[in-house]
């Protein structure tokens, strides 16, 4: 999930980097983009989807998979600042 989110933020940069002055995205970015954005949301159905299982079946495995995403998704935003 997060290697989609990446792709789609990454390519979305590089095309506002790109036309920044003036210009517009060609019909095949505008199509890479859209494709990039079906993957990512695709992958946050799936986790999402996959997390509600986790709290049916192990509510404490889920309390604990959510301590980790926050303890890493910390440490992210210490080391990108």
């Amino acid at each position: 999930m997060l290697d989609s989110k990446s792709a789609h933020f990454g390519f979305l940069e590089s095309l506002v980097e790109k036309y920044r002055y003036g210009g517009s995205r060609s019909l095949a970015e505008q199509a890479r983009l859209a494709n990039l954005l079906d993957d990512h949301d695709r992958q946050v159905k799936e986790f999402t989807a996959a997390m509600k299982r986790l709290a049916e079946d192990a509510p404490h495995a889920r309390a604990a998979l959510l301590e980790l995403l926050k303890e890493s998704a910390s440490g992210d935003a210490a080391t990108t600042h």
